[in-house]
């Protein structure tokens, strides 16, 4: 039984990950301002910017970053193709569900924020992918059986 899983960087790391989008959303603008030689105005703002959106994500998704995270701590999962792409998937819903929530209680009964391209799918779109760098960067690798160990058997050819 292994008894030294790292409970603390799984479900720390999984609830500042909503803070990621924030950063990617800041960095996004700042390269395409760069490459279309639009002016950019003060880098100050930029920065400013990316603090306050990365604030944002961790209060508005640091709740399902909690569940998700507890999930995968309490089942002590290891980081394997097939974890990581169930981790993004079951964000993905959580992420879908946190914001059908919150536009139940808006007045306006819309999802905020969602992406031009994806619409409503926006949560579990970008829930999903930060799901699945944060288990790709924060699950521990797969654990190793003695039979992966183990020597090869000679061919029977002979």
């Amino acid at each position: 039984m292994e008894r030294d899983y790292p409970t603390r960087r799984v479900v720390l790391g999984f609830v500042c990950a909503p803070s990621l989008t924030g950063l990617a959303a800041v960095l996004g603008g700042l390269l395409s301002a760069l490459l279309t030689g639009r002016p950019t105005e003060a880098v100050a703002i930029y920065c400013s910017l990316a603090m306050l959106l990365m604030l944002g994500g961790l209060v508005t998704y640091g709740l399902p970053g909690l569940f998700i995270g507890g999930v995968c701590a309490a089942m002590r999962l290891h980081r394997s193709p097939w974890v990581v792409a169930a981790v993004a998937v079951l964000a993905g819903a959580v992420c879908q569900g946190w914001a059908e929530l919150f536009a139940s209680r808006s007045l306006d009964r819309t999802l905020v924020p969602t992406l031009p391209v994806l619409g409503a799918a926006s949560p579990f779109v970008v829930g999903a992918c930060v799901a699945l760098v944060a288990a790709l960067l924060l699950l521990p690798p797969a654990l190793r059986t003695p039979a992966d160990t183990a020597t090869p058997r000679p061919d029977a050819r002979g």
